[in-house]
């Protein structure tokens, strides 16, 4: 992969942005950059920039410091100013981190991750004097676009509908959206929708198979305090910075219903679907005419219609 030459700021470039010059005289502390990181190697566009920096005193005296950020422009020479750093005061042979613009890690990240390849960044050292600031050392360091790949999930549920405390299983596959191959050795993670309203629940979680198919295994159903209820569940993939690789969720299905156990009874000409502990009567009638005692809604489908019958409730 090709990145340009590391370019110097000239002195009339530093001049220009901060009005000041280098200067090293006898008896002041001078500040050394021992080492300069660009976190993580590779960013996606958008993504953090963190800077951890090294900073030590190797002057002979006590001295005030901070730290300037500069990204180069896509040219590679031209630059825009990150901001400062706070100021920190090191005596002789003392280091200290910086994370981003702290010691502390409060403000780690330095910039967003623009949208060319090898983007480069500078921190430059600048000791405090009677005359104002003094510019000490400087280091390059430079980052890597990662290309970011869409993926997909797919979702199966078996069974569809279970009775209250029964196991479900999803399975399915993640693929990347480029190449459609399976991505292996990938975390998914099982949610499901209703025990809280609106909220998702996580089940459990699987590590995808070589081709890159998952089973979750036998999952608890919800017991729910009033039937029938219906619940939503998915398959989510959290992606991958490292690998590149997106965030997905399944296509998100509400075939997990509970319900009760649906007993057929058959009397005459009029057939019957009894629930085991409700105590439910629906009947079939005239034009397939449903009656749902106890329940607002019918639960029964597929159930024999005897056109001869009169709708009925026992």
């Amino acid at each position: 992969m090709q990145r340009f030459a590391r370019q110097s700021l000239s002195q009339t470039q530093l001049m220009e942005s901060y009005s000041l010059q280098k200067d090293l005289a006898v008896g002041l502390g001078m500040g050394k950059i021992v080492a300069f990181n660009i976190i993580p190697p590779a960013i996606p566009v958008g993504g953090d920039v963190y800077a951890s920096c090294l900073l030590r005193n190797d002057g002979d005296s006590a001295a005030q410091f901070r730290l300037v950020y500069l990204r180069y422009d896509e040219d590679g020479v031209g630059f825009t100013p990150l901001g400062r750093s706070d100021y920190v005061t090191l005596a002789v042979g003392e280091q200290v981190w910086f994370y981003g613009f702290s010691t502390d890690g409060s403000r780690h990240v330095i910039d967003q991750m623009p949208g060319w390849d090898n983007v480069n960044y500078r921190v430059m050292v600048w000791r405090t004097t009677p005359d104002g600031e003094m510019w000490d050392d400087q280091v390059d360091d430079y980052v890597e676009l990662l290309i970011q790949v869409a993926t997909s999930l797919t979702i199966t549920l078996n069974p569809a509908q279970i009775s209250p405390g029964d196991t479900y299983r999803q399975t399915g596959r993640l693929t990347r959206d480029d190449t459609n191959q399976g991505i292996a050795g990938a975390t998914v993670h099982f949610e499901r929708i209703g025990d809280v309203p609106g909220v998702p629940k996580e089940i459990g979680s699987a590590v995808t198979d070589e081709n890159g198919n998952y089973n979750s295994g036998e999952l608890p159903g919800p017991v729910p305090t009033e039937l029938p209820a219906t619940y939503q569940v998915q398959t989510h993939y959290y992606g991958s910075i490292t690998l590149g690789l997106e965030e997905s969720i399944s296509q998100v299905f509400t075939p997990v219903s509970i319900g009760e156990v649906l007993v057929p009874l058959i009397f005459g000409s009029v057939a019957y679907m009894k629930t085991k502990s409700l105590g439910t009567t629906v009947v079939a009638g005239l034009a397939g005419f449903l009656i749902a005692k106890a329940l607002a809604s019918p639960l029964v489908t597929n159930v024999t219609v005897f056109p001869e019958s009169e709708p009925y409730i026992n």
